[in-house]
């Protein structure tokens, strides 16, 4: 990631244990971590606490993101869509998703 994170809204979508958004916390940014495991989420949690910086876990499902239009700045995954190689709807409506929102902020 580039420029300043200072403030800026990132949602990491299947986030698993959070490596990513700690570092991205740790560099000044609001950090939400959206997964719809309750053990993924509880990861994150700890290991944001191992790190001291706060992140947001939010238990949802990838299909309907809990977020009000123009709240992000950031959408990103990395890891995720392959899971979902048996339902290219899902596949296709994450990427739609991650790149309108970049897109519109970047």
């Amino acid at each position: 990631f580039r420029g300043d994170l200072v403030n800026k809204r990132i949602l990491e979508i299947g986030a698993g244990r959070g490596t990513d958004l700690t570092i991205l916390s740790q560099k000044g940014a609001t950090a939400y971590n959206l997964d719809f495991s309750d053990n993924a989420l509880k990861l994150a949690r700890e290991h944001a606490k191992t790190k001291r910086v706060p992140i947001f876990p939010v238990k949802a499902d990838a299909q309907a993101l809990p977020f009000a239009d123009e709240s992000l700045d950031l959408v990103y995954s990395q890891g995720l869509v392959e899971h979902f190689k048996d339902d290219d709807r899902v596949s296709f409506y994450i990427i739609d998703t991650i790149g309108w929102v970049n897109r519109r902020h970047l």
